[in-house]
């Protein structure tokens, strides 16, 4: 019993260490190496999702490096607006690298609408979680935790949102 109540509380301490500061609704340019983008906090992820607009990273890797929090909130000052779209789907790797992104709230009008709006064909999402959130749609959108829509590969993934 004493061993279980020392694991449990390394386990607990180690989450807390992990936790980090929720969005602040800003971005926090990254600068790649090589072809690989290196995402250690929610800003830097917000800069990734602005750049996907008009970027499909096709050739680059994006890879978490930390746990993410996204705030866990619907104020319009930190809207999360998903990476890729139609127009421009999200060509390269998102690598998780085993992290998990919390607090994925979505209100908005988009045509797909997830962490990912539109994945492409050739694309890979791989080795995340997304922990909470939710989505707010009118219902006429094509709505997923990790994608609107899908024509890449995703695994290792999961939602627990």
């Amino acid at each position: 019993m004493k061993y279980l109540y020392s694991t449990f509380t390394l386990l607990l301490i180690s989450f807390a260490l992990r936790a980090q500061a929720p969005w602040n609704g800003t971005t926090s340019e990254i600068t790649p190496s090589g072809n690989v983008y290196s995402v250690g906090t929610a800003e830097e992820l917000a800069w990734i999702s602005a750049q996907s607009q008009s970027n499909d990273f096709d050739g680059k890797t994006v890879r978490l490096t930390a746990d993410i929090d996204l705030g866990g909130t619907l104020d319009p000052a930190r809207k999360w607006q998903p990476i890729g779209s139609v127009t421009t789907p999200f060509k390269g790797e998102f690598d998780g690298n085993n992290h998990v992104i919390r607090n994925l709230y979505i209100s908005g009008d988009y045509s797909s609408t997830g962490l990912f709006g539109v994945i492409a064909l050739g694309a890979t999402v791989h080795n995340l979680a997304i922990a909470q959130g939710q989505i707010f749609t009118d219902g006429n959108n094509n709505v997923g935790c990790i994608a609107g829509m899908n024509y890449g590969t995703i695994h290792h993934c999961f939602n627990m949102a």
